[in-house]
C-alpha cells in the first residue's frame, strides 16, 4: 500500500490547521496563514513544534474515543457507557473490531492515527523549515543558534514519540519524517516493528543533539515547567524501554523480547517522575474526570485490576461463578493501595462507593463498588479532579518494575523481587494516617501465608512474575489512556478476542483502494489469547 493523495495533503498541512485541542475533528482553518509563509516566520515555526506536543498529550488523556475506550478494552477500568464503542468492544465475548468508516469503533484508529501523524506533520515541518535555513530569535548570535538546535531536537523527540506510538498500537503505519518527500516519494505501509525501529532511530538522535548542547525548554512548551535536555534525554530512553517491552503483542513476544537492550536504554532513563501541571483552561485531563467522577458518565476500576488483592475468597468466586452472574462486591485486603482498614474505607489509591449508577442490562460483570481516586488523594479537591495537580505521564517506579521483570526473564530472582519491593512495601498514607506496606516478596514470589496478596486467581499466593505485573499494574494505573492495554497484551491478560492491535483507519485504506481489514473475536486473526484464570 502506497501512501493516497488525502494523506499526502492532511500531512503537507498541517500548518495551516487550528489546534483544536480535545476535539478528534481536524478542522481546516481558512482565515490561518498559507504554509509557505507559517513557514518561514520562526515563530509560527516554534508554535508549530510546540503544538505537535499537545496533540500527543490529548491523544493520551484528552480525547473521548481513547479515554472512554482504552482503559476498559485493557479491564483496567470498566464501565456500561456505550459512547464511544466503549460498551462494544469491553464486553465479554470480545468481539471483533469492526473496522466499517460508519462503525463507531472506527473512531478510536481512525482519531489516533490521524492525530499522530498531525504531530509527526507538525514537527516534521518544523524540522524542515530548520533544516533549510531558518533560525530562531535569541539576543545574540550564540542565543539564536542554541535556540534553533533546541527546537531542532524537541520536534525530533516529538516527532519519535508520536512514531513510537503509532508503533504500540497499530499494525502498520507509515514512516515519515523529515527526509520524505510528500509529493514525489513512494510511501509504504511498513509493519509496526520496523515502525518501531524508526521511531528508536530518531529518538537517539534527538538524545544526541540533546546532550551535545545542553538547554532548557520554555515553561510554555509543556505547562508550566521547564526541563533541561538531559531530563528530555531521560525520558527519551524511558519511551524506548516502553516501545521494547510494551511493543509486544503476546507473552511468546514479551519473553522474546531483547532484556540487554532494554536494560542498556533504563540505564539511561528518568530518575525523577516525568510529570506535567493541570491547570484549568490551559491542559486538562478527561481521562481523569472519567475515572474519579461518580455521575451518570463515569468509569470504575475494574476487579480484573484490584480483584486480585482480595483474601476473602470473594475473588474467586467472582471469577469461578458464570459472566452473568458476577456481580459486584467487597475486598477485604492487607493492600491500603485497594482499601482502608475496612473493605468499603478508602485506600490510598482507590476508594469504595455504595452505588455505581450502572445498567445492570449491560452485564453486571461490568459493575464495581471501587473508583481509583488517586489523583485526588494526593492533590485534595474532588471539585478539581482534572484541572489541578500534577499528571504523571512517566514514572521512576515504572522503570523500576520493567527492570524487575528484564531481571527476571535474565534469571536474576532476587533482584528481581527487590525491586519489585519498593513499591510493595511502601509505607501508604490515607489521609494523613500512614500504613505498612505489604510483606516483601523473594525469589519464589510473594511469601505463603494466610493473608498472602496478591492471588491472581482468587485462591493463591502469586508467583514472582504474577506479583511483579500486579505492582506494575497497580502502580500505574491510569497514567495515560493507552498504557495498560498495551503492557496487557505481553502479559497476556486480554480477556480472549480482544485485538491485539488496531487495522489501518478504514478511510485510508478505502481512500487507497484497498480492502477493509481488522482484528480481534475470538478465535480470529489478530486476537488475544488469555494465559490466566481472571481474563477467561
Amino acid at each position: 500500500m502506497k501512501m493516497h493523495k488525502t494523506s499526502r495533503t492532511f500531512l503537507a498541512g498541517a500548518a495551516a490547521l487550528v489546534l483544536v485541542g480535545c476535539q478528534d475533528l481536524v478542522v481546516e482553518n481558512l482565515n490561518a496563514p498559507d504554509r509557505t509563509r507559517a513557514l518561514t516566520s520562526a515563530n509560527d515555526v516554534e508554535t508549530l513544534i510546540v503544538s505537535s506536543w499537545r496533540d500527543y498529550w490529548n491523544r493520551l488523556h484528552n480525547t473521548t474515543t481513547a479515554f472512554n475506550v482504552m482503559p476498559l478494552v485493557a479491564d483496567e477500568l470498566t464501565a456500561t457507557y456505550a459512547n464511544d464503542a466503549a460498551l462494544e468492544l469491553s464486553s465479554e465475548p470480545r468481539p471483533f473490531f469492526n473496522n466499517n468508516p460508519i462503525a463507531t469503533p472506527h473512531g478510536t484508529t481512525r482519531f489516533h492515527w490521524e492525530s499522530m501523524y498531525r504531530a509527526i506533520s507538525s514537527a516534521t515541518d518544523g524540522i524542515q523549515a530548520i533544516e533549510g535555513g531558518l533560525r530562531m530569535p535569541g539576543d545574540s548570535p550564540e542565543a539564536r543558534d542554541l535556540n534553533t538546535t533546541r527546537a531542532w531536537a524537541y520536534a525530533k523527540w516529538v516527532q519519535s514519540l508520536a512514531m513510537g506510538h503509532l508503533a504500540q498500537s497499530h499494525d502498520q503505519a507509515f514512516i515519515i519524517d523529515e527526509f520524505v518527500d510528500l509529493e514525489n516519494d513512494e510511501i509504504p505501509l511498513q509493519p509496526w516493528e520496523t515502525v518501531r525501529e524508526a521511531a528508536i532511530d530518531g529518538m537517539l538522535q534527538a538524545i544526541d543533539t540533546m546532550m551535545a548542547r545542553p538547554f532548557v525548554t520554555p515553561a510554555s512548551w509543556q505547562p508550566t515547567r521547564t526541563y533541561t535536555s538531559a531530563q528530555l534525554a531521560a525520558i527519551g530512553h524511558g519511551h524506548i524501554v516502553r516501545w521494547l517491552v510494551y511493543g509486544a503483542r503476546t507473552p511468546a513476544e514479551r519473553t522474546a523480547t531483547d532484556w540487554n537492550r532494554v536494560i542498556h536504554h533504563l540505564d539511561r532513563a528518568l530518575t525523577e517522575d516525568y510529570q506535567i501541571d493541570l491547570e484549568s483552561g490551559n491542559i486538562t485531563s478527561g481521562l481523569y474526570s472519567r475515572a474519579q467522577n461518580t455521575g451518570t458518565f463515569a468509569a470504575w476500576a475494574d476487579y480484573k485490576l484490584i480483584g486480585a488483592a482480595d483474601i476473602s475468597g470473594r475473588y474467586g468466586d467472582w471469577l469461578e461463578a458464570p459472566l452473568s452472574e458476577r456481580d459486584r462486591f467487597t475486598i477485604q485486603t492487607p493492600d491500603r493501595r485497594i482499601t482502608g482498614p475496612t473493605p468499603d474505607s478508602d485506600g490510598a489509591y482507590f476508594r469504595w462507593r455504595p452505588n455505581n449508577i450502572m445498567v445492570a442490562q449491560r452485564g453486571l460483570y461490568h459493575h464495581s463498588h471501587y473508583k481509583w481516586y488517586k489523583h485526588v488523594m494526593q492533590h485534595g479537591s474532588p471539585t478539581t479532579i482534572s484541572t489541578t495537580g500534577y499528571a504523571p505521564l512517566m514514572t521512576v517506579d515504572e522503570m523500576n518494575l520493567i527492570r524487575a521483570e528484564a531481571y527476571y526473564h535474565l534469571g536474576r530472582l532476587e533482584e528481581a523481587a527487590q525491586l519489585g519491593n519498593i513499591t510493595r512495601t511502601r509505607d501508604r498514607d490515607i489521609r494523613g494516617v500512614i500504613y505498612p506496606g505489604l510483606p516483601p516478596l523473594t525469589a519464589n514470589g510473594v511469601p505463603q501465608s494466610a493473608d498472602c496478596t496478591p492471588r491472581l486467581d482468587g485462591r493463591n499466593c502469586a508467583t514472582l512474575l504474577e506479583a511483579l505485573m500486579y505492582e506494575r499494574m497497580i502502580e500505574m494505573s491510569v497514567t495515560d489512556a493507552w498504557r495498560a492495554y498495551h503492557d496487557s497484551r505481553g502479559w497476556g491478560r486480554l480477556p480472549d478476542g480482544t485485538f491485539l492491535h488496531m487495522p489501518v483507519s478504514a478511510r485510508e485504506l478505502e481512500a487507497s483502494g484497498l480492502p477493509v481489514y481488522s482484528f480481534g473475536g475470538v478465535g480470529g486473526e489478530g486476537a488475544a489469547v488469555c494465559q490466566f484464570a481472571f481474563c477467561r
